[in-house]
């Protein structure tokens, strides 16, 4: 009986080929949709990689100024300074990391140009996200204060860069020459605090640029193994 249901719908699409295929693209671009969008909120909410440890954080990147009215509220990325003299002096964390986020940058070799993800981070942002290192290292603490040049990069962008080892040789960001030590495992888009291409020590900006004066979005990572601490 299946089979002469099949055979019967089989045959009315035939009749109406533009009406089946319609409906057919339809129900696939539906389901395609669906699983795409579940894949993503599962990444997001659920990270596998180095924001696994999601639990026992909070990340702070934006502040919220309103009058005592309430009738004026202002909005805006988090500043070097202010994070400097508020966030930092928070004493419940057991660690805090911070970076300035994730920016766009172009990287020439020869003629031809590549656009890649920079974040500038501290030591302790190795120590409080869960990265697969490759090969190399990541940066210590004595490095990170002494502001060295030195680079983490992407598999990705090792494999794209560099026909051998990557470790000892140079990549250039914003007229700059960075050693690259360590080469990390690619990270989801979606891990939106751990994500990048290209990852630098922040203390090798110019020290005016830790001012305040940045475009870019300062993340504060507060870490505590015990997650009801950071409720």
């Amino acid at each position: 009986m299946l089979h002469s249901y099949l055979l019967i719908a089989w045959k009315v699409l035939l009749r109406r080929k533009f009406f089946a295929f319609v409906n057919v693209f339809g129900v696939a671009l539906t389901l395609t949709l669906i699983m795409v969008v579940s894949a993503i909120a599962d990444s997001y909410l659920f990270p596998n990689g180095p924001e696994k440890t999601s639990s026992n954080f909070l990340v702070a990147e934006r502040i919220t100024l309103t009058n005592e009215e309430r009738s004026s509220t202002q909005a805006g990325s988090l500043r070097y300074q202010f994070i400097k003299d508020n966030i930092l002096r928070l004493k419940t964390p057991e660690m805090m990391s911070l970076n300035n986020g994730r920016a766009m940058t172009a990287i020439y070799k020869g003629q031809d140009k590549y656009v890649h993800y920079v974040r500038r981070t501290d030591a302790n942002y190795w120590e409080l996200l869960d990265f697969e290192v490759l090969q190399g290292r990541t940066f210590t603490q004595k490095e990170f204060e002494q502001g060295e040049m030195i680079a983490v990069i992407s598999r990705s962008t090792a494999e794209r860069h560099y026909t051998n080892n990557a470790i000892g040789e140079y990549i250039n960001v914003n007229s700059q020459r960075y050693k690259i030590i360590g080469v990390v495992e690619d990270v989801a888009q979606t891990e939106g605090v751990a994500s990048s291409d290209i990852y630098l020590p922040y203390t090798t900006l110019a020290s005016n640029n830790l001012s305040g004066d940045l475009p870019d979005r300062w993340q504060v990572i507060l870490y505590h193994s015990d997650s009801r601490k950071l409720e």
